[in-house]
């Protein structure tokens, strides 16, 4: 580990940097943030004014706040060198991380059957979209450190998972079933890219499939129902009664907006009938609202973002920056994976999981580290660009 501290390496790599030559940065991947961020706020502010009839206001008000702390977070993170990161921030985030998921267990804010939240009184923060941050670092970090031993040794694919392991036994705790199923794939597939060998990978996925298995049929029974239910979930009894609820609405949503939609503003759905639709459901509102042809700008936007990461991640490995290649490969992963499983939910293709959709879904804790996520991408752009002119 270097010795330097936090202020030494500000100094020397922050204040000196070329940060002058913006014409560096990926203009496209800076589009997209943007665009999904301002298709976000459109919607968390047309799909949450009835949900709270005292102010129809509240959500979008508070929305907006999320996103201009997003801002700032990513303005500063994209000035921020990965060395700092590899060097130093990397640990902070990672111990600060797992005291966060601690106390989200013993003092944490419950709903639906699970305690997800640090309730900061303004404020609730959700350490479990942290981990994923601290997670593709850790990974990525140990990848780059032993990156021979790990494509040659199974128990040197193991080793990393005792260290993360609180990770995972803490949101085992929290009964968050939809980040653990995450963070446990993103994990296998990020050193399955590393070249890792397929018979210690095959044994991480045994122990995945049984902490997911134990989660489902020992924890809330409306897991197990979640479970049984998506296959069809409008013809499920309890349909009015909560399984298959959410999904059997949310496809009437997406199904009445047809091609072109049925206007901004004029979703039927939203009117108290679709339970958290500024959140995990955003996109059922949006297909309404503007059909299927908004389905596919939204979807066309996280493709282009996610085949930019796994771009920028193959490029910083061709300059032999493996710390910087497996961390925008990990946030690759990252968003396809969240994508996957919140847009499985919406159209009934997967169990609803309660995931939020990366800058879309209203939420705080989820904007900020996407937000985040998305600086250090760019900063990885940049700096693998100036490795390629021999600037660095």
């Amino acid at each position: 580990m270097n010795k330097m501290n936090f202020k030494t390496l500000w100094q020397k790599n922050v204040k000196n940097s070329d940060l002058a030559s913006v014409a560096v940065y990926d203009k496209t991947l800076l589009g997209i943030f943007l665009a999904l961020l301002a298709i976000g706020w459109v919607m968390v502010f047309s799909a949450s004014v009835g949900v709270n009839p005292h102010n129809p206001y509240f959500y979008v008000i508070r929305n907006s706040g999320n996103i201009l702390v997003a801002l700032v977070a990513f303005g500063l993170t994209l000035s921020l060198p990965l060395k700092l990161w590899n060097d130093n921030l990397r640990y902070w985030l990672f111990w600060g991380t797992l005291v966060l998921l601690a106390l989200v267990y013993f003092t944490g804010h419950s709903a639906k059957g699970a305690a997800r939240w640090i309730d900061l009184g303004v404020i609730r923060f959700q350490p479990a979209e942290l981990a994923k941050l601290s997670v593709v670092l850790f990974v990525a970090s140990y990848i780059e450190r032993n990156i021979d031993i790990v494509r040659s040794n199974i128990l040197n694919i193991l080793r990393p998972m005792l260290i993360i392991s609180g990770f995972l036994l803490a949101i085992y705790l929290e009964r968050d079933t939809g980040t653990l199923v995450l963070l446990c794939g993103l994990i296998i597939v990020m050193l399955l890219l590393a070249g890792a060998r397929l018979s210690g990978l095959a044994i991480l996925f045994a122990i995945a499939v049984v902490l997911v298995s134990l989660m489902i049929t020992h924890g809330a029974h409306y897991r197990m129902a979640r479970l049984t239910n998506f296959w069809d979930p409008c013809a499920s009894l309890d349909v009015f009664r909560g399984n298959g609820y959410q999904q059997c609405t949310s496809l009437m949503a997406t199904s009445r907006g047809e091609f072109f939609g049925v206007g901004l503003g004029n979703s039927l759905q939203k009117l108290s009938k679709l339970p958290e639709v500024q959140t995990d459901y955003v996109m059922a509102i949006w297909g309404e609202e503007f059909g299927l042809l908004g389905w596919f700008v939204v979807l066309a936007l996280f493709a282009l973002l996610i085949w930019k990461a796994m771009r920028i991640g193959y490029n910083a490995l061709q300059e032999q920056q493996n710390f910087s290649g497996f961390v925008a490969l990990g946030i690759g992963i990252w968003f396809f994976g969240q994508m996957v499983i919140n847009v499985g939910g919406v159209l009934a293709l997967l169990p609803s999981k309660g995931f939020t959709l990366p800058f879309i879904s209203y939420g705080g804790s989820s904007i900020l580290v996407s937000a985040v996520a998305l600086g250090l991408l760019m900063r990885i752009d940049y700096e693998t660009r100036l490795i390629e002119r021999g600037e660095n």
